[in-house]
């Protein structure tokens, strides 16, 4: 059996066991494999709750009415909110912290590409580092004692699903965490996704109980491509036929979320449950090598506690 179809076999037993009342939330959720990942989560369960976050109002209302066709026992939300600024993600957390008592997922997907030199958003920080990572990790933060809850479900338990990239980790620069000083596209890319597994291996110490994954898509075209250069959308259509369908992504994804193995813990992996781990000596040909050190993780928490503070005068 292929990967792709023991994934689908294993969503069909999860779907067959009638798993209800799940609150899942998604951020990035109005497009691309976030879209792909919801919809998919929302037809395999029973009366689920569904928060979902974008800046996409008018497409919002379109993705809410076809949930609902998928599934008439869901209830649906739309959360519009740009979260480049994390002043808008805690603000957007909370409206859910006011709303609900647990959550048994939330998946992070949120998507910006671009070949511009450092963007500083209002607040100060670089906008890739932002949505690439600071906003994902404070919806975490935020809604942690919900997520905690959350994990008293037998069967779902909590997770938190970031959708970036394991696996190509390098090297961060200690002394200059928000890039200010050396910036470049790769170091910006490659210090994101480090600091997206340093944090998860910190949270998965300290909450136990709530299983963190951070997982690799592979090669998926979405609607982020818009916004490169002219001359780099024209790759597309090449790219588009080695690409993986976005539903076949998102029918992953889904597996991630409700596999009992990845339940609670650290996991690095890919959308098909692969290994990305490349912490200790192993490398992706995507990544560099000797990234990761005894510390670090502590230091990148610290650090990103402290961004937090600095933008919103408060600690989470």
């Amino acid at each position: 059996m292929s990967k792709l179809a023991a994934i689908r076999s294993a969503n069909a037993a999860f779907a067959a066991k009638g798993v209800a009342d799940a609150v899942a939330v998604f951020v990035g959720g109005t497009s691309g494999i976030g879209q792909a990942t919801m919809e998919a989560f929302t037809r395999n369960t029973v009366s689920p709750t569904i928060y979902f976050v974008g800046r996409n109002e008018a497409a919002a209302a379109s993705i809410t009415a076809s949930l609902q066709r998928l599934n008439p026992s869901a209830k649906v939300t739309f959360l519009q909110s740009d979260i480049s600024l994390l002043a808008n993600a805690y603000s957007t957390a909370s409206i859910i912290r006011e709303k609900e008592s647990a959550v048994n997922l939330l998946v992070v997907s949120p998507g910006y590409m671009s070949m511009a030199g450092r963007t500083p958003t209002s607040e100060g920080l670089e906008k890739k580092l932002v949505i690439n990572y600071y906003s994902r990790v404070l919806f975490a933060v935020a809604l942690l004692p919900l997520l905690k809850n959350g994990s008293q479900n037998a069967e779902l338990g909590a997770r938190v699903l970031s959708v970036y990239a394991p696996g190509t980790e390098g090297p961060i620069i200690e002394d200059d965490m928000d890039l200010e000083r050396n910036f470049s596209l790769g170091q910006a890319a490659r210090q994101a996704a480090a600091f997206q597994s340093l944090s998860f291996e910190h949270l998965a110490k300290v909450h136990p109980a709530i299983g963190f994954i951070h997982a690799l898509p592979g090669a998926v075209v979405t609607g982020l491509f818009r916004e490169l250069p002219l001359w780099a959308r024209l790759f597309v259509p090449l790219f588009s036929v080695v690409s993986t369908p976005l539903e076949d992504c998102g029918q992953g994804m889904l597996r991630l979320a409700t596999d009992q193995k990845f339940k609670t813990g650290l996991a690095l992996v890919d959308w098909k449950g692969d290994d990305k781990d490349t912490r200790h000596g192993k490398r992706s040909w995507l990544g560099k090598a000797g990234w990761w050190k005894d510390g670090l993780p502590e230091k990148v928490w610290t650090h990103t506690e402290e961004v937090f503070q600095r933008v919103l005068g408060k600690k989470i």
